[in-house]
């Protein structure tokens, strides 16, 4: 029987930022340079973000899900050192990552990041085995070509999926598609058929009225609706910098929807301190049962500890 741990951070936006350049600095990006410095920065430390470097790798876990932003306003300097850091961090082949709204602030970005982050975004070879078999064919369009991809443990599979599009100022929005859409629906029935146990990745919360409609999900109604006819066992994702667990009701049983906080920001009067999630999920011969253990960080000395374990219940095979 296969076991597996996930860890599943979100939103680290990495300080301290670089200095976009002069040419760089243009709409949004001015925006987000103000918002920066007004308010960001006295957020997401760099204190905060080494603890949780140091205590994610003291950790054993299987495999690193990273649900996006990565960088702030995503300038060529962001995006170079965010690339230096995932190399370190973890090879592509221990790390799946799935871009936010920062990640793909403008049009350029997008491209950026789907060039540079590829390895992160891309299939496992028995994944894309099972994408070719479904005639789901990955590219590298903006900003939705390589979704979804699929990554396999075992019998779990890790779906990646990207909601980041180029928002207009003052909006953080993201949106999937039709094409992701009906893809999405295809793999996921596919592996419901195969007996696979399924955790969806995405950045925007799946689900409507988990965020503000400036920051929601355009297309959340449609994702919803093939979450609530196919199911995914687990769907993870950030963007609200806080943990949260909600429950879909399938016609093949529940669907938890698990939000996570930022992994670098201190606490704030309405936003918790950074943390992150480590998801045990044991295979039996009856089905698979599933723990999760919440690492969070604690001020006073300046490191994460494990505050809570929360039993996600057990799924039956059928």
């Amino acid at each position: 029987m296969h076991h597996l741990r996930l860890a599943h951070f979100s939103d680290i936006h990495m300080p301290p930022m670089p200095k976009p350049t002069f040419i760089e600095l243009t709409g949004i990006r001015i925006l987000g340079l103000t918002s920066w410095q007004l308010s960001r920065k006295k957020i997401h430390r760099l204190k905060v973000f080494r603890a949780f470097e140091k205590d994610i790798k003291c950790q054993e876990i299987d495999h690193y899900a990273f649900s996006g932003d990565l960088v702030n306003i995503a300038s060529k300097a962001e995006i170079k050192r965010g690339t230096a850091w995932l190399k370190s961090f973890a090879p592509a082949d221990k790390m799946s990552f799935v871009p936010g709204n920062h990640d793909a602030y403008t049009e350029d970005a997008i491209a950026n990041i789907l060039n540079q982050w590829h390895d992160y975004m891309s299939p496992c070879a028995q994944g894309l085995d099972i994408l070719q078999q479904l005639g789901i064919k990955l590219d590298t369009q903006v900003p939705h070509g390589p979704f979804p991809y699929v990554r396999i443990f075992g019998r779990v599979a890790l779906v990646g999926l990207s909601s980041a599009i180029a928002s207009p100022p003052f909006l953080a929005t993201g949106e999937m598609g039709e094409k992701q859409l009906k893809n999405l629906e295809k793999l996921l029935s596919h592996l419901k058929k195969e007996g696979y146990f399924r955790i969806s990745m995405i950045h925007h919360p799946p689900l409507p009225r988990l965020t503000p409609q400036p920051r929601a999900l355009n297309d959340v109604a449609d994702l919803h609706k093939i979450l609530t006819n196919t199911g995914s066992e687990l769907i993870i994702y950030g963007h609200n910098h806080r943990n949260k667990i909600t429950n879909i009701t399938n016609k093949y049983g529940p669907s938890l929807c698990i939000g996570v906080a930022s992994a670098s920001a201190i606490a704030t009067s309405h936003k918790p301190a950074a943390s992150y999630n480590q998801i045990l999920i044991d295979q039996t011969k009856k089905g698979w049962q599933v723990n999760l253990l919440k690492r969070e960080y604690i001020t006073e000395k300046n490191q994460f500890e494990e505050t809570e374990v929360t039993p996600l219940g057990f799924w039956h095979l059928s």
